[in-house]
């Protein structure tokens, strides 16, 4: 499947995710007050890029989406979205060393008071043999989490191919039981949008319910 990037001149790129479905119009804000997720992404080798575009596919097409009239733009952290302009963010890096990318953290820390005041996600992704456990995800991750106080952080084995590594990347993989090959679940990722999404279509209801009243 492909999933649109929009660049700031309005002309796109794709980013493709093995696995997950087609479905149109993934980007963009919603019409009828709607909720708009800016999905935003830090990417070295393009594993987490596609991990983004399957969560900006997914989340459409969840149970949840249809109450909450969802709509998600994807895009890459050197674009600089404003998440002022969205609802909730999904905001995601690899993990090299223990660290995010150095675009996504200053990214959100440039962008941390925005992200403290709406719904926000974080996400990981690095080698397989990783345990999906708060506490070797990913340092940034779990410092950036607790400076906006986000939602969740979760981590995503992700894809390793020697053949892209540079030095420094290879140097920190020395010793580590690290197999190479393609190792992001789908089926993990799915789910979570479903979390996501029924999360943000929960607090919608919480929200009309309360105006209402």
């Amino acid at each position: 499947m492909t999933a649109p990037l929009l660049t700031p001149t309005g002309q796109s790129c794709t980013a493709t995710a093995p696995g997950v479905p087609e479905h149109p119009a993934s980007t963009g804000r919603a019409h009828g007050g709607g909720t708009r997720v800016l999905v935003v992404f830090a990417s070295r080798h393009g594993a987490t890029r596609e991990i983004a575009a399957a969560l900006a596919r997914q989340l459409p097409m969840t149970d949840a989406a249809g109450q909450c009239a969802l709509s998600v733009h994807l895009a890459p952290v050197q674009q600089h979205p404003d998440p002022a302009a969205f609802d909730a963010v999904v905001l995601g890096s690899p993990v090299y060393g223990r660290r995010w990318l150095t675009p996504a953290v200053r990214y959100a820390e440039a962008t941390a008071g925005a992200l403290g005041r709406r719904p926000t996600w974080l996400f990981s992704s690095g080698v397989a043999d990783q345990a999906v456990d708060t506490s070797i995800d990913g340092d940034d991750g779990r410092r950036v989490g607790a400076s906006i106080g986000s939602r969740d952080h979760r981590f995503f084995p992700g894809r390793l191919e020697g053949r892209l590594l540079s030095a420094v990347e290879r140097r920190l993989l020395t010793g580590r039981p690290a197999p190479a090959g393609d190792h992001r679940d789908w089926a993990a990722v799915s789910a979570w949008a479903e979390e996501i999404a029924s999360g943000l279509a929960a607090a919608r209801t919480r929200t009309t319910r309360h105006e209402v009243a």
